[in-house]
């Protein structure tokens, strides 16, 4: 599973060169589009009291998902301020810092785990974390 999951992560040094701009599209609350939230907040602190944010076109494609009888999609995470972000990636890199000697590496490895502040998508509105449920029953998958 963990390698399957590897193979998906766009690595920092190829995202790293890719500038970014501000598209201009605005910021859309979740709950007012009706897509179905998590609250986790021990894992990460909440931008917002009980509802979270992210740019329109991915809140249009989140409402467009259509799942298998009996399954539910919820994000657990949308937009995050760049502060939380730089903290959550820092605290990766203490993590691997003790695992390489090489610094590209510990980024990379970081990386997996939270994306680096230059090129995570999170702080621009643009990534969500999401997870799916089964419905009427205890199991996440």
């Amino acid at each position: 599973m963990q390698r399957q999951q590897q193979e998906f992560i766009a690595k920092y040094c190829d995202l790293a060169c890719v500038q970014t701009i501000d598209n201009g599209e605005k910021m859309v609350s979740l709950c007012e589009v009706g897509v179905r939230m998590a609250f986790y907040t021990e894992a990460l602190p909440l931008v917002t009291e009980w509802d979270m944010y992210v740019r329109e076109r991915v809140a249009s494609k989140l409402k467009s998902v259509r799942l298998p009888k009996g399954l539910v999609l919820e994000v657990t995470y949308a937009y995050r301020t760049p502060a939380i972000q730089e903290k959550k990636f820092k605290e990766q890199l203490e993590r691997f810092k003790d695992q390489s000697r090489m610094q590209s590496d510990w980024i990379q490895s970081a990386h997996e785990m939270v994306a680096a502040p230059d090129v995570a998508g999170h702080p621009t509105g643009g990534a969500v974390d999401v997870w799916f449920d089964e419905i009427h029953s205890q199991r996440t998958l």
